[in-house]
């Protein structure tokens, strides 16, 4: 009986030691992780980053060089990513041998500024500089007073509109520069080639619109040279003058 007795004890001791030295080995593991030069970032992968763009991303991720992996927040590092203008998204990983990942996805431009070129803007409508913008044949017309002094919209849905717009005729009139902008009535339109002026009216319907003002052209060619304006505010009556 006593027997049976010291031998539970001996196995609760031994139960009890191993508890112990485990949380032992896990307390020296975290502090390792939190403190120690091997988990430091020292190896970094920059995925789908633009040449030109390069060292800017690079710059900022070196700025955690001699910090243990632990120590970084990865939200930290994609929100300055994100802050660079071109950026749309960004994703950040790192383990605790040193060795992290950067995921880097920019921002499609699909059309230019008018007259305030490199600024582009993409599909959503936010403004940005990019090195491809000369060689875009769409344009946006906007006036100054719609740009605050950091050039950004100051109605942001004006400029959303407008993209959509730009958006919806990249594939219009192939080869022919378009600008895209409001006329005085605040209609929404878009320009051809400095030639016809396709009036849309406001964003609703925008599809039905563009696809009337193509078959419009494609069924009377001599539109590109008698029409002014090409209405299609309501796609089933089209009208020009």
């Amino acid at each position: 009986m006593g027997s049976r007795r010291k031998r539970r004890r001996n196995k609760l001791s031994r139960t009890v030691w191993a508890f112990i030295w485990t949380i032992c080995l896990l307390t020296i593991l975290i502090i390792g992780a939190y403190t120690s030069d091997l988990t430091h970032l020292r190896v970094v992968r920059i995925e789908a980053s633009e040449l030109s763009d390069r060292n800017r991303v690079a710059s900022i991720i070196n700025a955690y060089a001699n910090i243990p992996e632990a120590q970084i927040d990865a939200r930290e590092v994609e929100k300055k990513l994100e802050q660079i203008r071109q950026v749309e998204s960004s994703r950040f990983y790192a383990n605790v041998f040193g060795f992290a990942r950067v995921e880097v996805k920019y921002r499609k431009p699909i059309a230019k500024l008018a007259g305030r070129e490199p600024l582009c803007v993409d599909g959503s409508g936010e403004i940005f500089p990019s090195n491809s913008a000369a060689n875009l044949r769409i344009s946006i017309a906007v006036q100054e007073k719609d740009l605050a002094p950091i050039l950004c919209i100051a109605d942001p849905t004006a400029i959303r509109e407008l993209a959509v717009v730009a958006g919806k005729v990249q594939d219009f009139a192939p080869g022919r520069y378009i600008q895209v902008s409001c006329d005085q009535m605040g209609r929404l339109c878009f320009n051809i080639g400095g030639q016809t002026t396709v009036v849309l009216g406001t964003a609703a319907g925008l599809d039905r619109k563009v696809e009337a003002a193509k078959n419009a052209f494609q069924t009377d060619p001599s539109l590109w040279q008698k029409a002014k304006t090409l209405n299609v505010v309501d796609p089933d009556n089209v009208v020009y003058e």
